[in-house]
């Protein structure tokens, strides 16, 4: 005895009623992916304790960055996100404090480091 399929392929030759086609339709309407439902606060509890310190893989961060490569927001988006930063104090170069001589050496040093150590990745990786 053995499987009619590998799996995920349904039944071969099956046969649906309209009638089960329509009360189908009619339970599936409107479902778009769970968006109105509320979840409870004890399932956001299970979910949030689950999450913690969780961390993406150095790969899996590479490969996201590959696929946001070129990327460009439209116009209507940048807009949008311009309004939301509106008041913001912690948007970047707003409200800040002028840096210090050392803290801009600093940070210019590790720059450099950074952009060294992303060009030498870069030679060895050939996408």
């Amino acid at each position: 005895m053995r499987n009619l399929t590998d799996g995920g392929e349904g039944v071969a030759g099956k046969q649906v009623s309209e009638e089960t086609r329509q009360k189908l339709r009619l339970a599936s309407l409107g479902n778009t992916r769970g968006l109105g439902s509320k979840r409870s606060e004890e399932t956001r509890q299970k979910m949030s304790s689950s999450a913690l310190g969780h961390q993406v893989s150095g790969e899996t961060r590479r490969r996201i960055g590959i696929a946001n490569l070129g990327h460009k927001h439209s116009d209507e988006v940048r807009l949008k996100i311009s309004i939301g930063h509106l008041g913001n104090k912690n948007a970047l170069g707003k409200n800040r404090e002028p840096k210090s001589d050392e803290t801009r050496k600093k940070n210019s040093e590790s720059a450099i480091a950074m952009w060294a150590k992303r060009k030498l990745v870069g030679d060895l990786c050939h996408y």
